[in-house]
């Protein structure tokens, strides 16, 4: 308890009580705030650009054309997620770190560590896709397995791509 009390500058009692924030408190929160809101409005717009990307694709690629995207898109996605390798997620916790230190070249470190352990996974999953299309598009097409083959091998470029983005979000 004495551990919890010195990290926290008191009892959990003193804590609770009605305390004013200082201004820079009060700065944090409000942009905690604002970051909030810009995730919400983030989320609502892309949930319905995603609604009428759907509505219109299917129109133009029909049922079956639209089944074979979405098919091809979330392996894609899946094999994206393993191409990050966690570094985005080290990425996030190191800037942080450094940050909150303000340690500008452990931020410039913790970039290029991101950065470069992202391509290297990313390149190595890229390399899988190209390399083993063929076996995956057996595994996962119906028919038109030459097609899936195509569109797996030309969507490979996302995973290195989406990697990248990934880490640099948190710079």
């Amino acid at each position: 308890m004495a551990d919890s009390e010195d990290q926290l500058g008191g009892s959990p009692e003193d804590i609770l009580e009605d305390q004013p924030l200082s201004k820079e408190a009060q700065a944090d929160v409000r942009t905690i705030a604002k970051g909030g809101g810009i995730q919400i409005a983030g989320q609502l717009s892309q949930r319905g650009f995603a609604f009428f990307f759907v509505a219109i694709a299917v129109r133009f690629l029909g049922a079956a054309g639209y089944g074979v995207y979405r098919k091809v898109s979330q392996i894609l996605n899946d094999l994206s997620q393993l191409g990050l390798g966690g570094f985005n997620f080290a990425s996030m916790r190191f800037i942080a770190r450094a940050r909150a230190r303000q340690d500008h070249g452990a931020v410039r470190g913790a970039v290029r560590v991101g950065l470069w352990g992202a391509t290297i996974s990313s390149a190595i999953v890229f390399a899988g896709i190209e390399i083993w299309a063929r076996p995956l598009a057996d595994v996962f097409a119906d028919k038109d397995v030459e097609f899936v083959t195509f569109l797996l091998r030309v969507g490979a470029a996302y995973v290195p791509l989406f990697a990248m983005v990934q880490v640099l979000r948190y710079c």
